[in-house]
């Protein structure tokens, strides 16, 4: 058996314990799910079992104002774990595209396996795959085999990466793996422009290049602005520097609602409507320059 097919046999089963681990999560998170919205039901039920109060009624509307409270708790339980649900379930096919191995400074050699998401086991902390968008992604995109490093929430932490490895998965098969000492090997560039060929703009996680990478991930910057001729990725790498900016500013409370795409026309913003829930994030508001004058130079 060559060394090649060893390590296919290794990768593999890598790929059935993160299925395996996907699996058991979905299922019980679903059972999770159905678990709370049959309390939901019940809690409803129970709130208006009582009748209508009062204004004049004082226990009765604190009762109600309490029986609200647990509602929307309630809600947003069952909502999370439907989300954890489809968040996995949109994964499950293609768990990861990449892997790196990084060695900090004094520490052991880790493996770091890359996908659209994280996933992690939340019992021990085990992380199966990071989210393209973590810090320490930064590497795999930036570094060759070698001296690396990446900024950390605590500071900059020093290393050296020592493996960089691109995977085909299809339907939650390992179909092969190529290692690769580049940022990103031509062949997976090629795979991409082939598969391109859609009426709708695709992501391009698995291809983004370090020049792009460093754009997409600028913190230091308010305004940010960026040219290039037609067809260059300007557009391709803003939607990801969106994407990017979620993830990042999750815990200021940045959401989608935040963002506006100002686009030239409608069939822009239909263009590149898809690449945003690809990355598992919900769409942004989009408008165009005629109807921002019209909503705001009226007469």
């Amino acid at each position: 058996m060559s060394d090649y097919d060893k390590v296919l046999i290794e990768e593999k089963d890598y790929l059935k314990s993160v299925i395996s681990f996907l699996d058991e999560h979905i299922s019980v998170a679903g059972e999770l799910a159905n678990k709370q919205k049959k309390n939901l039901v019940a809690l409803r039920k129970e709130m208006f079992a009582g009748g209508v109060s009062t204004v004049d009624d004082f226990d009765r509307n604190i009762e109600m104002s309490q029986f609200h409270a647990m509602e929307r708790m309630e809600t947003a339980q069952y909502e999370q774990k439907l989300s954890n649900v489809e968040k996995y379930k949109r994964v499950y096919d293609k768990p990861y595209f990449a892997r790196f191995d990084f060695t900090e400074d004094e520490e052991d050699l880790e493996k770091i396996y890359l996908g659209y998401q994280n996933i992690m086991d939340d019992q021990s902390y085990k992380v199966f795959v990071y989210d393209w968008r973590a810090p320490i992604a930064s590497m795999f995109y930036r570094n060759e085999i070698g001296a690396a490093s990446y900024q950390a929430p605590c500071g900059e932490i020093r290393g050296a990466v020592s493996l960089k490895r691109q995977y085909e998965i299809e339907k939650g098969e390992l179909k092969y793996y190529f290692d690769s000492s580049i940022a990103i090997t031509d062949e997976m560039l090629q795979q991409a422009l082939g598969h391109n060929a859609s009426s709708y703009m695709k992501n391009i996680v698995e291809t983004i290049q370090k020049e792009q990478d460093l754009i997409i991930r600028d913190k230091g910057n308010d305004l940010l602005m960026v040219q290039g001729v037609a067809g260059s990725g300007k557009t391709s790498i803003a939607m990801h520097r969106i994407a990017f900016l979620l993830y990042e500013r999750m815990s200021e409370g940045l959401t989608s609602d935040n963002i506006m795409i100002i686009s030239p026309n409608h069939l822009f913003g239909e263009y590149v409507s898809t690449v945003l829930p690809e990355l598992g994030e919900n769409n942004v508001c989009y408008s165009t320059m005629e109807e921002l004058f019209e909503l705001y130079f009226k007469g």
